[in-house]
């Protein structure tokens, strides 16, 4: 057999197995390659956001950074949604941080604290200036008898101290029975003191009610004159 009768049939013989393709498989064929070739572009371009159910997007589902200050819309952005130590010093604006660094006025005064323990005892101070000397000086004691006293009988002695100086204390020394009527300051012999200036004696006026005789020591204490 001739090549040229052999190529013949094996031609009439490939044309019989390929049959010719109808409508239905171009069309889903052609389908098949717009989907493939650009149904993802148009799903990208088409979802919007009224597309997403509310709540569907959580926080884990964004990428790190994905969300900027400019994609957030003003007022957005509530204390109620800020948790607790969230928002630091250094995620304040500036002016925002002097603002709040700037010294506010003073408040109400709080209660008072308990009492702290008693601290140490602190540096002797320097000694002070030296007084005007005190006490006393010139100091005497001047004395008189009575003498004898009958018996019912009285003596009023009045003790005077020297000039210069003035009484400070008097006194007496008598037996029982002898009854003291006057014991007092006075201003001179003879003279009560009045309270007016210095008593420069002493008033010791007494009574024998003893069944003897009896004799009394009336004293003054005196002093230099201040």
């Amino acid at each position: 057999m001739s090549d040229s009768r052999l190529s013949s049939r094996l031609i009439r013989g490939l044309r019989r197995g390929i049959r010719r393709p109808r409508y239905a498989d171009v069309a889903s064929t052609l389908a098949l390659v717009l989907a493939l070739g650009t149904g993802g572009a148009y799903a990208v371009n088409t979802v919007t956001a009224k597309d997403i159910r509310p709540g569907a997007v959580k926080t884990r589902h964004l990428a790190k950074g994905a969300v900027k200050p400019a994609r957030i819309a003003k007022g957005a952005v509530r204390a109620p949604k800020v948790a607790n130590g969230a928002v630091r010093p250094r995620h304040l604006h500036p002016a925002l941080r002097a603002q709040i660094a700037t010294t506010g006025t003073a408040g109400p005064s709080g209660p008072a604290g308990p009492e702290g323990p008693q601290g140490p005892p602190g540096p002797a101070g320097p000694a002070g200036p030296v007084g005007p000397a005190g006490g006393f000086s010139g100091l005497e004691v001047e004395t008189m008898t009575s003498g004898s006293i009958a018996v019912g009988g009285v003596s009023n002695m009045i003790v005077s101290c020297p000039a210069g100086k003035v009484a400070v204390a008097g006194g007496y020394d008598a037996g029982s029975g002898i009854e003291v009527r006057t014991f007092a300051p006075a201003a001179g012999t003879g003279v009560w003191w009045s309270g007016a200036g210095d008593p420069t004696g002493w008033a010791v006026f007494v009574t024998n009610h003893a069944g003897t005789p009896q004799e009394v020591l009336a004293t003054v204490t005196c002093v230099d004159t201040p």
